[in-house]
This record gives C-alpha cells, sequence and structure tokens, in this order.
C-alpha cells in the first residue's frame, strides 16, 4: 500500500502533531494514547477507536488483552460493551482472522477480511456491536517481538458510512509511526511480568 499518496497535507500535519505529542507523553502511556485515539477518531470520522496491548498473539495462542485504552463518543454503555467483548465475554468478532497473516503491521478494513452476509449475520456483531452503536471498522496489529502486539482499531457509527482507503492508510501510518513507544510498553511489561515470577 502506497500509504501517503492517499493522504492530504493536512491529514500529514495532524499525525504528525499527534505522533510528537504522543512522544512527549511516553512516560504517561494513558494519556498519549487517549490523546491519539481522540485525534484518529476526528481524522477518520471514526465514533470509537480503541489501542490494546496483547501477549501471546499466534495461532492456538489465548491471546491477552493486558492494557486497553479506548476513546467512545457515544457514551459510558457503548464503552462497556466492546470492553466486555474484547475480554473475551461474548461471542468471537470475525475481524480476528486478520491476526492470522503475516507482515509485522497488517491493517485491514472490514469488508477486505468478512463479507456483508457473515458480517451482519455473524453473533458479535448482533450481540456486541449492534447494541454499541458501532459497525465498519479498520482493525491494524503491529507484531512486537516475543509474541506481543499492539492492535489499534477504528469504529463508525451503526449505519453509517463505511471506510475507505485514505482512513486505512491514515490508521496504518500511525500505527507505525507509533512502534517505538509500543516497543518500549511491551519490554517494560516483559520485564514487570519477569519481576512478578
Amino acid at each position: 500500500m502506497n500509504t501517503f499518496k492517499l493522504l492530504r497535507l493536512n491529514d500529514l500535519r495532524t499525525m504528525l502533531r499527534l505522533v510528537s505529542a504522543a512522544h512527549d507523553l511516553a512516560s504517561e502511556p494513558v494519556l498519549w494514547k487517549e490523546h491519539v485515539l481522540r485525534g484518529l477518531c476526528r481524522l477518520s470520522d471514526a465514533r470509537v477507536a480503541c489501542c490494546s496491548l496483547l501477549r501471546d498473539v499466534r495461532p492456538g495462542g489465548k491471546w491477552r488483552v493486558l492494557s486497553r485504552v479506548d476513546e467512545c463518543h457515544g457514551g459510558q454503555r457503548q464503552r462497556l460493551i466492546l470492553m466486555a467483548a474484547s475480554e473475551g465475554n461474548g461471542p468471537v468478532d470475525p475481524m480476528w482472522v486478520m491476526a492470522r497473516e503475516s507482515g509485522g503491521v497488517v491493517t485491514r478494513m472490514r469488508r477486505e477480511l468478512v463479507g456483508d452476509g457473515d458480517w451482519y449475520g455473524s453473533a458479535y456483531v448482533r450481540e456486541v456491536r449492534q447494541k454499541a452503536g458501532v459497525d465498519d471498522c479498520i482493525y491494524s496489529l503491529l507484531r512486537l517481538p516475543e509474541n506481543w502486539a499492539m492492535l489499534l482499531a477504528v469504529h463508525r457509527a451503526w449505519g453509517g458510512k463505511k471506510f475507505g482507503e485514505r482512513e486505512r492508510a491514515i490508521v496504518h501510518a500511525l500505527h507505525e509511526e507509533l512502534r517505538p513507544l509500543y516497543d518500549r510498553e511491551a519490554k517494560l511489561a516483559t520485564m514487570m511480568g519477569k519481576l512478578a515470577a
């Protein structure tokens, strides 16, 4: 994907400011993620954005969400429904098929992986996404050493316009540019895990 050809000059400026501010707030991972997610929601016209640090992201692994930060423009109820689903309390998200793909950063729009019939016919969409008022999505999985990964996701309102290539390019480019901060967080989590063991 030739990311930068799809972006507007204003997109690039906004993304540069978001990444710069994230690095300034590097010692405060929740704050920098909230800042980036708010900006990402504005850039991509998303209702919800989330950033999750995952462990054991490999085929057959029991993926665990170790940290998660959300930005919701729909309210607390929406956030609670989506968080419960991400913690394994409900049907499996059909978008997780993307995690089987190889590559350091995998960014996919929903319709690339799951057709409309399978998407709207899935228990996950009926029981989670429709209740939360979110529909179309883009997921970007950035693999880190030792089976760590960072997931960046944006979701549009239920019944809203579908995401396009521009929004995918924004999510992909931001995710790649934040890698040093993700590496730092994964190293810290690994160190804390070793201390606790």
